[in-house]
């Protein structure tokens, strides 16, 4: 039905002179020419969108594989702080970590193992019987990777490695490979052995630390 008709409209059946269906042809004309358009504008936004969709899909399927690879790539980070395999850096990570370290230098933090003076921590540290630690505890409860206090953005970081007898904060033990924000003063209990970890007051971060 036409647009200037309405539907179901009664039809007359009175005859009409010539020039009324002339004028009736020109006007039916110019609705054919219009719906012809619109047709054709919404075939080209129909493709336009399809296409879209189309890309968007792409898209999706990069993003996906790249989520997949940069999990992949995590999991080999955490095998090699296990010590279970060695990596090799790509210039893009020493890049990164370079920037990383840059913008985290202005935060400070000691800690004290069972009781010693404190030591300023400069690096992300690992915990562990292992020699190669930059906390060693002889103690064969321990893992020889058992956990790490790394420096990030938003202050220290305390992660199980996914040691045998687990990592203790402040009384809760934390799950394999749990991964935990420092707070200013906090207790780390790893085997029979117990670091004080602090971040002075006049640090920038100690103002928003927390568990």
């Amino acid at each position: 039905m036409f647009s200037f008709l309405k539907k179901d409209e009664p039809v007359s059946s009175s005859p009409l002179a010539i020039g009324d269906y002339i004028v009736l042809q020109s006007v039916l004309d110019d609705e054919i020419k219009a719906s012809e358009k619109t047709r054709a504008e919404l075939e080209n936004t129909f493709a336009a969108l399809t296409s879209e969709i189309e890309q968007t899909k792409k898209k999706i399927a990069d993003v996906e594989s790249s989520t997949k690879n940069l999990q992949n790539r995590r999991k080999s980070v955490d095998d090699a702080i296990a010590g279970k395999k060695p990596i090799f850096l790509t210039d893009s990570e020493f890049a990164a970590i370079r920037q990383r370290k840059d913008s985290q230098k202005f935060c400070r933090a000691f800690y004290s193992l069972n009781g010693a003076p404190k030591v300023e921590i400069s690096d992300d540290i690992i915990i562990g019987r292992s020699r190669e630690c930059g906390i060693v505890i002889p103690d064969l409860l321990v893992s020889r990777k058992h956990a790490i206090i790394s420096r990030r953005e938003d202050g220290f970081w305390l992660e199980d490695l996914g040691s045998t007898n687990g990592t203790v904060l402040d009384g809760k033990k934390l799950s394999k490979f749990e991964s935990v924000k420092l707070g200013e003063s906090c207790i780390i209990g790893i085997g029979t052995s117990r670091i004080l970890f602090e971040v002075p007051s006049d640090s920038p971060d100690s103002s928003d630390a927390s568990v």
